[in-house]
């Protein structure tokens, strides 16, 4: 009986003090064994602890291989995170490079907005001006293809501006 370390086998939890509890019971029964007539009320309790440790024996095990599988399910989670935040980090460098590309899109269709307005302006300014021309008076000959030729370099200020 010395050569059992009961501190050990406690270390091992509910399955180890079933085990110490087994042992306890064992020796419990023997030694009513040796009496001449075995008491059956003692035996009946003797009968009661031993369920009891196999009970708590069976409990520890259980316990014991319930605590593996949480730790299995715990590891997939923490890898389900892992590659969940690797996700997140990845879309997040898109999300800013797309924001970087759409306002520097947005700046150029903002300069393309006053270019286009500044000539459209002065589009508006040379027809104004052939409306007010007279097609009787002198000159008016040169006025005309003067705008005429204006216009054209609008409108080709315009087109380049959009295709830009």
């Amino acid at each position: 009986m010395e050569a059992l370390n009961f501190v050990k086998l406690l270390s091992y939890g509910a399955i180890g003090l079933g085990c110490i509890l087994a042992i306890l019971a064992y020796l419990l029964l023997r030694e009513e064994q040796r009496q001449t007539s075995p008491r059956k009320s003692i035996l009946n309790s003797i009968y009661v602890f031993m369920g009891f440790s196999l009970a708590l024996s069976i409990f520890g095990f259980g316990a014991e291989f319930w605590k593996d599988s949480q730790l299995t399910s715990i590891s997939e989670v923490q890898e389900d995170l892992d590659n969940s935040r690797e996700t997140i980090e990845r879309l997040s460098g898109e999300l800013d490079e797309a924001n970087q590309e759409l306002s520097r899109i947005d700046s150029k269709l903002s300069s393309l907005r006053d270019v286009v307005n500044a000539l459209m302006e002065q589009k508006e300014g040379k027809v104004a001006r052939l409306k007010e021309l007279q097609p009787g008076t002198s000159g008016y000959s040169e006025l005309v293809a003067e705008i005429q030729m204006d216009l054209a370099r609008i409108d080709e200020g315009i087109r380049d501006a959009i295709n830009e």
